[in-house]
């Protein structure tokens, strides 16, 4: 009898969730068949079958946080004994990225729900959460409707069809919202945590935790930069790339990183790491989350190869096709919400790295030179660091010098 564990992908994966288990029990399994797909680290995978056999038992259910290296299933004989109990395993199945797998936008996950009134036998019911969701917004009740998914689970074309023929509301009796109880507060909806938002809740606990922030700000007029961009988009979008103002920042980040090399470090194990490699991770806000796509060796990529990869990987990062290994061994964070018009922003540093800047919006102001009153542009920066191994000095020196080249890019060439 062998043994599918759930793998360990990473040095920070403690759990993965299982998504979805693409062969039933009693199916004939050859080596390499996709067993199912897991989520974790925000990006969907596929567990491959390393033993050839029959799939006989699914021991933990689609929708379940599965701890690594725990079994989840087994293969083996049709005539070969089931053990009673899962036993710890010891080496991870096989695992593939699974190109275009939704991490986290639709989860086929199986989860049991009460129904009936308090005072009567309750029964279970195996729905999906896309499911759950659209019987909430389309108001079925779930008591009504009938699974024709596996083992009778209600998937989403049940509760689409539920809601067709569901009798329409009389437009003189409008429905009123509930009322609370003295000393308690309506509440609208109630979520699981769970997926992404569970892997982002996580890691945001575990760096303000374990990581004192210290947190500088600095401001840079930028009228360089964007007259620097204005003289090379052109020829940047006829060598197909689109040059932005945050490639520009990227690239002073990264550089300036090479200058202050401990700055790009980490605690771990009660030993301080720095690195030489410059991996910047840029942080792209989903409809459901947050990702860190990685742009490898930064400070050796010049500007137009910049570029290119910071909008594959957006894009990627937007249709939730990312691999493991592009949001994997960032080395320091940059996030930008200067599109939403924010001015500045703190943000978390994201573990285990010992820094994040943050950009804001661009914004005119006006300031004196040479005797005259002048329109200038500038943007805010906000550099967090950790404390335990990174002096607010050194922090300091880091954001001098991203300063002075933001204000002066045409020293990136020197």
């Amino acid at each position: 009898m062998f043994e599918v564990i759930m793998p360990k992908i990473g040095v920070l994966m403690e759990t993965g969730q299982i998504e979805k288990w693409l062969k039933k029990e009693g199916d004939k399994v050859e080596v390499g068949d996709i067993l199912l797909e897991i989520m974790t680290d925000k990006v969907s995978m596929e567990v491959e079958a390393s033993n050839a056999g029959i799939l006989r038992k699914i021991v933990r259910q689609e929708g379940e946080d599965v701890p690594v290296l725990e079994v989840i299933a087994y293969i083996g004989e049709a005539d070969e004994e089931i053990p009673v109990a899962p036993a710890a395993a010891s080496a991870p199945a096989d695992v593939k990225e699974s190109p275009g797998a939704a991490a986290v936008k639709e989860e086929a996950a199986k989860q049991s729900v009460q129904t009936g009134s308090s005072d009567a036998p309750q029964t279970q019911v195996k729905i999906s959460p896309l499911a759950r969701r659209l019987a909430e917004e389309k108001g079925v009740d779930l008591s009504t409707v009938k699974g024709t998914g596996p083992g009778g689970r209600i998937v989403k074309e049940d509760i689409i069809a539920a809601a067709e023929n569901k009798p329409a509301a009389k437009e003189d009796k409008p429905v009123q919202p509930t009322t609370a109880a003295p000393g308690q507060i309506n509440i609208k909806s109630s979520t699981p945590l769970k997926g992404m938002r569970k892997v982002i809740a996580e890691r945001m606990v575990q760096s303000k935790a374990t990581m004192p922030h210290i947190i500088l700000t600095s401001v840079a007029c930028v009228d360089n930069m964007i007259a620097l961009r204005e003289r090379l988009k052109d020829k940047a979008r006829s060598l197909n790339a689109d040059l932005t103002i945050t490639d520009l920042i990227v690239k002073i980040a990264a550089n300036t990183l090479r200058e202050f090399i401990n700055i790009n470090s980490s605690l771990q194990n009660d030993n301080v790491l720095v690195y030489d490699d410059i991996n910047v991770g840029l942080a792209v806000a989903l409809e459901d989350g947050l990702i860190v796509p990685t742009i490898f060796n930064t400070d050796k990529l010049g500007l137009l190869d910049i570029a290119r990869k910071r909008k594959e990987l957006v894009e990627k990062a937007k249709q939730s096709k990312l691999s493991l290994e592009e949001i994997s061994n960032g080395t320091f964070t940059i996030s930008n919400l200067g599109m939403f018009g924010v001015k500045n922003f703190t943000a978390v540093i994201n573990p285990p790295q010992a820094a994040i800047l943050t950009v804001g919006t661009i914004y005119k102001q006006l300031a004196l030179e040479n005797d005259d009153i002048v329109e200038k542009s500038y943007m805010d920066f906000c550099l967090a660091v950790d404390h335990r191994i990174i002096d607010g000095a050194d922090a300091a020196k880091y954001l001098q010098r991203f300063v002075e080249l933001a204000e002066n890019p045409e020293l990136l060439v020197f």
